[in-house]
């Protein structure tokens, strides 16, 4: 199945018998403000819990970040923050499990 059917529409969360095929401490963000840093980032999801790595990600084409990998220290953590809704500096994010 396609990562979309992976994936429950409604509350964000992997499908019953897809647990296994997604990190459970990384999470995935996309489409973050363009003038983003790494502390940007740091400062607001550590509401959630304590970090353990924060990597932007930047497109060839593109200088600016507007995406991340999050690395929670517990598992707990990175479930609050999936099912939370993010508005980072005024711009809707999308949160995700890391496949």
């Amino acid at each position: 199945l396609g990562a979309r059917r992976r994936m429950c529409n409604k509350c964000n969360m992997p499908r019953k018998g897809y647990e296994d095929h997604f990190h459970k401490c990384k999470v995935y963000v996309k489409g973050m403000p363009k003038d983003i840093t790494e502390e940007d980032v740091r400062f607001y999801f550590t509401k959630y819990g304590q970090l353990t790595e924060v990597e932007l990600m930047k497109k060839k084409r593109c200088v600016h970040p507007r995406n991340a990998i999050i690395t929670f220290k517990l598992e707990e953590c990175a479930l609050i923050c999936v099912k939370n809704e993010h508005v980072i500096n005024g711009t809707p994010c999308v949160v995700r499990f890391l496949r």
